[in-house]
């Protein structure tokens, strides 16, 4: 098996056996252009965009960069423009949506 393969067959069980029963509003999150705030960050840059490019992907609650799986939604708040991320190795990021900027 493949060093990828492996990585994403790993990540799949483990977010199978720690995914929260909280449920995440897909939908929001594809929409909305994210701004690092602290913590864990999912790419180089301090933006999370999920476009036509396919760079970031969602599938339920796991991001994916470039098709790796990278961490894990915890949380995702309309209200507070916020979303709460965790690493595979557990550390947590949070990041804002742009659009709390413009309003």
């Amino acid at each position: 098996m493949k060093y990828k393969q492996l990585i994403v067959l790993f990540f799949s069980v483990f977010t199978l056996l720690t995914s929260c029963s909280k449920k995440i509003d897909a939908e929001y999150v594809k929409s909305a252009l994210w701004q690092w705030d602290e913590g864990f960050k999912i790419g180089e840059g301090d933006f999370v965009q999920f476009d036509t490019s396919n760079f970031y992907t969602l599938s339920h609650d796991t991001i994916y960069k470039e098709g790796i799986p990278r961490c894990i939604i915890i949380d995702a708040d309309h209200k507070l423009y916020t979303m709460k991320v965790k690493s595979l190795d557990g550390k947590t990021g949070y990041y804002a949506d742009t659009e709390e900027f413009t309003k």
